[in-house]
């Protein structure tokens, strides 16, 4: 389950954010899956999605309430009541700037394109901005790094007569990198991780690398040699951990609160988005002190191009409301996440 407050922005002198709920969700085993939407207001939906992943309608008591209707690249005039984001193949729509945000990238379906050019360059074709190679129909981009499928040579024939049982089969292009020699790197250790990132007798502050594809295809590895700082894999980029993820304690039990956030900060040093992952650092320490709050949020993320991600993994009786509260003059809400 996932909670996610809403806004309004009052401009001003000093612009400001003012809460108006909580949106609730849900969430399904697939990726960008979502069962149940319980609105601000409180109102509960069923959301409902075509083959593609978009969402057609919103049921309530057995019974559509809404519907959303796409062209191929995502043009829609459908809104509601509701305010529910996940729209074009499961992605958000931003309501201030009508782009959807594909993890990676921003997409405008007026335009069919995306807005910044593929990480990974002109892997994919001389067009860097192309949505799934102008076929809309035929393909998603759940991560805004979509690749085509490399063909493997068909089956051999079985059975009686010419070409008896071949099917054409697909897979996507292997993500992992490979040594000079030509063994592949070892993915990082999430155990490894986690031990390297726990305070030393000297009080220092933690902090190690993992390596990541900047496609966000390939998995986290460790560096060549002793440690994990050491030589990269080629073409992979170093993102910085920094900090100890926060443990909780419930009911004289540990909770799983310090290896969820390591498992929400790895996913964002996947993504290929971030220099830095800090855990539970205050803002004016992942801002090099551009920022003044000394809230320390259990995962930072620093973009590359700069701005932060940030998430909090909620205890119980905690909202995450309440906790965006002390963020809002500093992240705007779309870059805020919580779960529990």
């Amino acid at each position: 389950m996932i909670q996610e407050p809403t806004w309004t922005r009052a401009n001003g002198s000093t612009p400001t954010w003012t809460s108006t709920g909580v949106r609730t969700y849900v969430l399904g085993p697939l990726p960008d899956e979502r069962l149940i939407y319980r609105a601000a207001d409180g109102q509960v939906y069923y959301p409902h999605t075509d083959r593609r992943g978009s969402t057609v309608a919103l049921s309530r008591a057995g019974r559509a309430v809404e519907t959303y209707a796409y062209d191929e690249f995502g043009r829609s005039g459908a809104t509601g009541p509701s305010g529910y984001p996940w729209r074009y193949t499961g992605q958000r729509l931003d309501p201030w700037t009508g782009t959807y945000h594909y993890k990676a990238r921003e997409y405008s379906p007026q335009l069919g394109r995306f807005l910044q050019a593929d990480p990974a360059r002109f892997v994919d074709g001389p067009n860097i901005y192309a949505y799934v190679g102008n076929n809309p129909w035929n393909a998603t981009d759940p991560t805004g790094m979509w690749q085509p499928p490399v063909a493997r040579p068909p089956a051999r024939p079985r059975g009686r007569g010419p070409g008896a049982g071949r099917r054409p089969q697909t897979e996507p292009a292997s993500p992992r990198p490979l040594r000079p020699n030509g063994v592949p790197f070892e993915p990082a250790s999430r155990s490894e991780i986690l031990t390297a990132l726990q305070p030393n007798r000297r009080g220092d502050v933690p902090r190690t690398y993992v390596y990541a594809d900047p496609t966000g295809r390939g998995p986290l590895v460790r560096g060549e040699g002793r440690g994990m700082d050491l030589i990269p894999p080629e073409g992979y980029i170093r993102v910085e951990l920094i900090g100890t993820p926060q443990r909780t304690v419930s009911g004289g039990r540990d909770t799983n609160h310090a290896s969820r956030s390591l498992e929400v900060g790895l996913q964002m040093a996947q993504s290929g988005r971030f220099g830095q992952i800090y855990f539970n650092r205050s803002l004016a320490t992942c801002s090099g002190g551009s920022c003044a709050s000394p809230y320390r949020p259990d995962v930072v993320g620093v973009y590359r191009t700069g701005g932060f991600q940030a998430y909090e993994q909620l205890s119980p009786g905690q909202r995450g409301e309440s906790l965006y509260q002390r963020l809002s003059p500093w992240i705007p809400p779309t870059e805020y996440f919580s779960g529990d």
